[in-house]
C-alpha cells in the first residue's frame, strides 16, 4: 500500500485514538463552536441548540446517556440532533439513551459500534440517515418510534445478532437493504402504515419466522425477502401493484402463496400457490407446492429461482414462453413436464443448475432436443400414449405414485406412475 493511502478503518482508529488523547489531556479542549461535557462533544448549531458530534469515554463498556439540555460557560443548550458519523467505530459504547429533544440522527451516526446491544429511538426523532446503525454486530433489539416515516437505506445492515425489531405506526417506507444480512432476525413488526418495502430490505434474513405484509403495502422491491428460508407462507395484500424480481427467491420453506381478492394487478386463482400477473397471464412467483393453472402464458423471470424443494412441475399447453432464470437453482427438481408440442420460447439461463428430466408430448422429443434452452437439459423423454385409454377411472388404478415415488390417494395433473406405467394426467 502506498505510504499516503489510508483505509477507512485506519482513519477511524486514528480519529478515535486522537480524541481519546484529547480527553486525557484536557477536559476543556474543543474545536471552534464545540465543547465537551461528560465525554460527549457538542457543536452549536444555533444560539440555543446543539448536536452531538462525538463521544469519547475513558471506560469500557460505556452506557451513554445524552441529556435533553447541556450547559457550557453559563449558556444552556437544547440537544436536538446526533450528527453524521458522530460515534462511528466507537467500540466502547454498550448502550445509548436518546432524549425526547433529539429530532435527527445523521448518516452512519453509530455505524460499527460493535458493542452496542440495543437501541430505543424515541417518537421525537423524525429523521434517520442511511447506515445509522450498520455493522452494530452485537445489537440484539431495536425499537423505533412513530416519528420516522422513511427508514434510510442500510439502516441496520449487517447487524448480525439482531433478533427482533419493533416499528411503531407511522412509517411508510422500509428503505433499501434496511435489514440486509441480519441473519438472526426472527421477528419484525411491519406497521399498517408501510407502503413500500425497498430493494434487499430483508435480504438473507434466514431466521425470519414469517413474512407479514400490511394491507397498506403497494410496492415490494427487488430481492426484498431473498433468502428468507424459514418463512412458511406469502400473502400479497390487495393494494400491491409492484413486485420486483427475486423478491421471494430462495424462500425454501414457503408452501402457501395467496393474493388478496380485489387485487387489480396480481392473482392466485385456482389455489395455484403462485403469484400471477393478471394483465399478462405471467406467473412471476412460485413455490414448492405451485400448480401452474391453464391460461398461464409465461413463466416469468426468476419465478422459481432457488426453489430448492420443488420436486416436479407441469407446464400446461397454454405456456408459450419461459423467461430468464425461471427455474435456476431448483436443485432438487427431478421432473418438468411440458404439454405443448411446440417448445415454449426460452433462454439458456432459464435452467441453470437444473438436473430434472424433461417430459414432452409423444413425437416432440426431436424438436425439444434442438430448441434453444430446452436442449441444455440432458435427459428428455416422451410421454407414451399407450395405457391412457385404459385408465377410465381411479378404481382401476391399483398402484398410484408421483414421479418421486410418493404414493397418491388420487391422480394429480402431470405425470403419474399408474400400475407401473408413466401416465400423463391432464
Amino acid at each position: 500500500m502506498p505510504p499516503n493511502l489510508l483505509t477507512t478503518t485506519m482513519l477511524q482508529t486514528l480519529r478515535f485514538s486522537f480524541l481519546s488523547l484529547l480527553a486525557l489531556l484536557s477536559c476543556d479542549y474543543a474545536l471552534a463552536g464545540e465543547f465537551r461535557s461528560n465525554g460527549i462533544f457538542y457543536k452549536t448549531i444555533s444560539a440555543d441548540k446543539v448536536e452531538v458530534v462525538d463521544a469519547v469515554s475513558l471506560s469500557t463498556p460505556w452506557d451513554v446517556t445524552i441529556p435533553e439540555t447541556v450547559t457550557n460557560e453559563g449558556m444552556t443548550y437544547k440537544v436536538v440532533g446526533i450528527s453524521r458519523y458522530a460515534c462511528d467505530g466507537n467500540h466502547s459504547i454498550k448502550s445509548v439513551t436518546i432524549p425526547n429533544s433529539v429530532t435527527t440522527i445523521g448518516e452512519s451516526a453509530f455505524m460499527g459500534c460493535e458493542n452496542l446491544e440495543s437501541i430505543n429511538i424515541p417518537n421525537s426523532v423524525t429523521s434517520i440517515g442511511n447506515e445509522a446503525f450498520r455493522l452494530c454486530k452485537n445489537m440484539k433489539t431495536a425499537s423505533i418510534g412513530n416519528g420516522i416515516k422513511d427508514f434510510g437505506a442500510c439502516l441496520f445492515m449487517k447487524c448480525e445478532n439482531l433478533t427482533s425489531v419493533t416499528i411503531a405506526e407511522g412509517a411508510t417506507i422500509i428503505g433499501n437493504a434496511c435489514f440486509d444480512d441480519c441473519f438472526e432476525l426472527v421477528s419484525v413488526s411491519i406497521p399498517s402504515s408501510v407502503e413500500t418495502i425497498g430493494q434487499y430490505a430483508f435480504y438473507d434474513c434466514k431466521k425470519l419466522a414469517s413474512i407479514d405484509l400490511p394491507a397498506s403495502l403497494t410496492t415490494i422491491g427487488i430481492c426484498a425477502f431473498y433468502g428468507c428460508v424459514t418463512a412458511p407462507s406469502i400473502a400479497i395484500p390487495s393494494q400491491v401493484c409492484s413486485i420486483g424480481r427475486y423478491a421471494f427467491a430462495f424462500c425454501h420453506n414457503v408452501t402457501s402463496i395467496t393474493v388478496a381478492p380485489g387485487n387489480q394487478t396480481y392473482n392466485s386463482h385456482n389455489n395455484c400457490n403462485a403469484i400471477i400477473e393478471t394483465a399478462t397471464d405471467k406467473l412471476i412467483v412460485g413455490c414448492r407446492t405451485t400448480t401452474v393453472p391453464d391460461g398461464v402464458k409465461t413463466i416469468g423471470h426468476s419465478a422459481f429461482y432457488g426453489c430448492t424443494y420443488l420436486s416436479s412441475l407441469t407446464l400446461p399447453n397454454s405456456v408459450t414462453s419461459v423467461e430468464n432464470q425461471a427455474f435456476a437453482n431448483c436443485l432438487l427438481m427431478s421432473a418438468i413436464t411440458v404439454e405443448n408440442v411446440t417448445p415454449p420460447s426460452t433462454y439458456a439461463d432459464a435452467f441453470v443448475n437444473l438436473k430434472a428430466t424433461l417430459y414432452v408430448p409423444y413425437s416432440s422429443k426431436p424438436v425439444y432436443k434442438e430448441a434453444d434452452g430446452w436442449k441444455l437439459l440432458k435427459k428428455i423423454e416422451e410421454i407414451q400414449p399407450s395405457g391412457i385409454a385404459n385408465i377410465e377411472n381411479s378404481a382401476s388404478m391399483t398402484s398410484l405414485f408421483d414421479m418421486n415415488g410418493r404414493q397418491l390417494a388420487k391422480p394429480k395433473r402431470g405425470i403419474n406412475i399408474v400400475n407401473g406405467k408413466k401416465i400423463l394426467m391432464k
